[in-house]
């Protein structure tokens, strides 16, 4: 078995682009499932992940919220939590801090405790979120595996800031988009590792696509890692390989797995 793991926004989605290529359907119908499948790992919710992969959607793996809630079939097999005392700990803090929002999600939804009517309302608005307004989180049921920020106005203008916020705290602090910090737990790393070992996949057999901090967990863990094609050191240390076209290298693996599985029988 061999595992195709990718982000989606700003690697097999163009940033301010609504849908995904068709060349990326065909390439995961051309997968046999008994082989090969395709992780779709992002920091979108499920739902959303399901409407963006329709034409494939009961043929993929998603990893959603970051890698935190680990879905097979439609089925969340893994999550990775974060406490809740920490994540009260983790909105006190980001509520002392200017010009952002707090969206709280579970694997099946999300919150927003607001600071701002006004932005809170706008990101209500948002075609990718499904968020309900609260005033705490005694008010959420289910295990709650993200905070993110939402930073005006952009987050690398935050990053660095949150990071020594939560610096003693034990959480991950990741850029995960261009108004977006992520505080969690857990990783798509985290997450792709508990998928393949449900699956009985090592790292070598692994695949992963990616473009941003938030991707460099699981580019770490699979032996095949490709990040889109950047000037930045860090995102380029963190991958083995290279592109401009990631959905044509997914092409090219699963034409590779195909020639494989015909020689074999």
């Amino acid at each position: 078995m061999k595992l195709i793991a990718s982000d989606i926004d700003g690697t097999v989605l163009p940033l301010g682009e609504l849908e995904i290529d068709p060349r990326l359907f065909e390439a995961i119908k051309k997968l046999d499932p008994k082989k090969a499948i395709f992780v779709v790992a992002s920091g979108r919710n499920h739902n959303n992940i399901k409407k963006l992969f329709l034409p494939v959607a009961d043929e993929v793996a998603i990893l959603s919220e970051n890698g935190t809630a680990v879905w097979n079939e439609d089925e969340l097999i893994a999550t990775i939590p974060i406490e809740r005392e920490l994540v009260q700990t983790i909105i006190d803090k980001l509520s002392t801090i200017p010009n952002l929002e707090m969206y709280i999600t579970t694997p099946t939804g999300g919150y927003i405790i607001p600071k701002d009517r006004e932005r809170a309302a706008e990101l209500m608005r948002s075609p990718i979120r499904q968020i309900s307004l609260i005033e705490s989180i005694d008010e959420i049921e289910g295990p709650i595996v993200k905070v993110t920020a939402f930073c005006y106005p952009d987050s690398k203008t935050y990053f660095q800031t949150l990071k020594d916020l939560f610096k003693d705290d034990g959480v991950e602090v990741a850029i995960g988009g261009p108004n977006v910090v992520d505080v969690t737990v857990g990783n798509k790393g985290a997450g792709l590792k508990k998928l393949a070992e449900t699956m009985g996949v090592g790292p070598e057999d692994i695949y992963a696509f990616g473009d941003n901090y938030n991707d460099i967990s699981m580019l770490n863990y699979a032996g095949n890692s490709y990040i889109v094609e950047t000037d930045d050191p860090e995102l380029k240390a963190a991958a083995r390989y290279s592109t401009k076209d990631v959905i044509g290298e997914i092409e090219k693996l699963a034409e590779e797995f195909k020639r494989d599985e015909a020689e074999e029988n």
